[in-house]
């Protein structure tokens, strides 16, 4: 699949991100605590950071990564991002997410990374999907396990953030294993 398709679950879209949802996705990330639980993305974050985030993205699919902005259906809202990077030769495929804080708590979160998970699954055709999160990060781990992913490691000081190793625990769900209700 070379291109980023829309994707539908009950109340949420994911769709490729365009350079008019810069602002939104701004403001969004210049939260540090969204940003302290990611690798990459710089605090504070500047509008032409994001909108060279987008820039890059947008043109991903072929190289097996797919990024989708997170819409809300009711109000086509931007609340978040989350993406499928795909290692094609093995059949596996990880997903990373961020959610605006307003929209915690609400079961977004769970809608997003279940729907990728089924698009890895029934579109990609991968037979694994995992996803990873640092390990005081509770929230993204319930997350996981609420999207049919299980525990399976936890790897001490895996990488280093603002100076400080960090912790991170690994979850994992297999086409046949996962629970589509």
């Amino acid at each position: 699949m070379n291109t980023i398709p829309t994707l539908y679950s009950e109340r949420v879209i994911l769709r490729p991100f365009t350079l008019e949802d810069a602002p939104a996705v701004q403001a969004i990330l210049n939260d540090r605590e969204i940003t302290d639980y990611m690798l990459t993305i710089p605090y504070p974050c500047t509008l032409e950071w994001v909108e060279a985030w987008i820039q890059q993205v947008s043109g991903d699919a072929p190289t097996g990564r797919y990024t989708f902005g997170v819409i809300r259906r009711d109000d086509e809202t931007i609340i978040g991002r989350i993406n499928i990077r795909v290692n094609a030769d093995h059949q596996r495929g990880e997903i990373g997410y961020w959610l605006g804080r307003a929209f915690w708590g609400q079961g977004y979160a769970t809608e997003m990374a279940r729907r990728v998970i089924q698009f890895g699954f029934d579109d990609l055709g991968l037979n694994r999907v995992v996803g990873q999160c640092f390990a005081q990060n509770e929230r993204s781990a319930r997350v996981l396990e609420k999207a049919g992913m299980r525990y399976e490691a936890t790897f001490r000081d895996d990488y280093l953030k603002n100076g400080v190793y960090e912790t991170t625990h690994f979850y994992g769900a297999l086409r046949g294993e996962w629970d589509r209700a």
